[in-house]
């Protein structure tokens, strides 16, 4: 402290008076009222001068105070940069598991489309995980836990099962396919005209009912792939939100995951089934 007696005019700020008669100050002292200027909004004393030795220990102590926010403030944005890249890092191993049946298809693609397996997607939910979602997205904050999915409505066929091949169409292959998906807390509705059951890596694009695009890929009953715009993806405001691509790449993964095809379906099921109708 300086020999001059340091002033104590009413006119400097609460955080001052506080500290005047402390003594030595260490720098967590500074923390108690620092949240008050957060915006880096000036305070009641920035925009003032005053003359005179007594306001010396003031204007010590004022940049030992700045030099303590802008500490506060780096630890704080290193904070959340190790909370992004864990964050970022279950939906890496997620979307990782999605790339790996993409893979997997493209060494089958010249197989014949009678061999392939039916794909069932009716009455799932799909988690849909990105990095870079969670890379230019994240907050730090309650926005960045809010749900990521697809949901596809049930239909009746999802409740009595694959009908024989002669009644497949268009009752079963080309059936309607409706759903939502949900992305930083608002559903976007959509409908499939028709939809067919096949999975790979075909792009099937479709409007939701506010005319905004999805573009879906159906790899096999339990994996998807969508794109959408950052538009659609950030209805938040985000802070890395200007550096986003603008289109957003996300990895489905039904929930449960190796369901395939629902269990009501595994069951024998005799050609007699009491109503003269069979399969």
């Amino acid at each position: 402290m300086p020999s001059d007696p340091p002033s104590r005019s009413p006119e400097l700020p609460g955080w001052y008076h506080r500290l005047l008669d402390k003594g030595t100050i260490k720098p967590k002292d500074f923390d108690e009222d620092l949240s008050e200027i957060n915006n880096d909004i000036s305070s009641d004393d920035e925009n003032c001068s005053h003359d005179g030795s007594e306001y010396d220990y003031y204007y010590d102590l004022k940049v030992q105070r700045e030099n303590r926010k802008e500490e506060l403030k780096i630890k704080a944005k290193q904070g959340v940069e190790n909370q992004k890249k864990e964050a970022m890092r279950p939906e890496q191993q997620m979307s990782s598991r999605v790339k790996e049946v993409v893979n997997k298809i493209k060494k089958q693609e010249k197989k014949p489309i009678s061999e392939c397996e039916d794909m069932f997607v009716r009455g799932k939910l799909f988690g849909l995980y990105s990095a870079d979602f969670v890379k230019h997205g994240f907050t730090g904050g309650s926005v960045d836990n809010l749900p990521r999915n697809v949901q596809f409505y049930h239909y009746v066929d999802v409740l009595y099962g694959p009908m024989s091949p002669s009644f497949r169409r268009p009752w079963y292959d080309d059936e309607e396919l409706e759903g939502h998906v949900t992305i930083d807390g608002v559903d976007h509705h959509f409908e499939f005209p028709e939809f067919t059951r096949r999975g790979g890596l075909k792009k099937h694009t479709v409007k939701t009912s506010k005319g905004e695009k999805l573009v879906f890929q159906f790899l096999d009953s339990d994996h998807l792939i969508l794109r959408t715009s950052r538009k659609l993806a950030f209805a938040n405001p985000r802070p890395g939100e200007s550096a986003a691509p603008k289109t957003f790449v996300f990895y489905g993964i039904a929930e449960g995951e190796a369901t395939g095809t629902p269990d009501m379906w595994l069951y024998d099921v005799s050609d007699d089934d009491g109503y003269g109708y069979g399969y």
